[in-house]
């Protein structure tokens, strides 16, 4: 990639951003169009990327949006969007929703002590393989089936458990 100085165009940007005071606010942002120089690129003009203010095509902040996220990671779809709409952040339960499923979740530490039992999801026709931290007491993974090479290929995956207690 190389860098371009020569700008091709100009256009404004409507984002929402966080409310000041209980009233929303709305940046005008204007961006500039580039013209890409290299002839091996299959794009002709790009814009200037503002990542720490708007995510691409995005309609609303980073800031906005991690709000509107924490408010519905908190106290779900619909309660999160009437608060949000209270604070000045007009936001549907849909879009809550869809902001709350799109969060990056850390990959749980793999524990040293771990737990696992079967479990009939249809009686007698399909079970299922539950591991829990046992340390913590919190459900880690649900298998697929009941079936031990499954349960040996999740523990190459996750090398560090110590001890395993198994439910017979």
């Amino acid at each position: 990639s190389a860098l371009s100085s020569h700008v091709h165009s100009l256009y404004q940007r409507t984002v929402a951003d966080l409310p000041w005071a209980g009233v929303s606010v709305l940046l005008h942002l204007h961006v500039r169009r580039f013209v890409c120089r290299n002839p091996a690129c299959p794009r002709v003009t790009f814009s200037e990327p503002l990542p720490e203010v708007v995510a691409p095509s995005a309609r609303r902040s980073v800031r906005l949006a991690n709000e509107q996220r924490q408010l519905g990671l908190q106290v779900g779809g619909a309660v999160a969007a009437r608060i949000a709409h209270r604070q000045g952040m007009p936001v549907s339960p849909a879009t809550i929703l869809r902001l709350v499923r799109r969060t990056q979740l850390p990959e749980p530490a793999t524990p040293a002590l771990l737990g696992v039992d079967e479990w009939a999801y249809r009686k007698r026709l399909d079970f299922k393989t539950i591991l829990v931290d046992l340390s913590t007491r919190k459900p880690l993974e649900l298998l697929r089936d009941a079936s031990a090479a499954t349960f040996a290929s999740w523990l190459q995956a996750h090398p560090g458990v110590t001890v395993i207690a198994r439910d017979r």
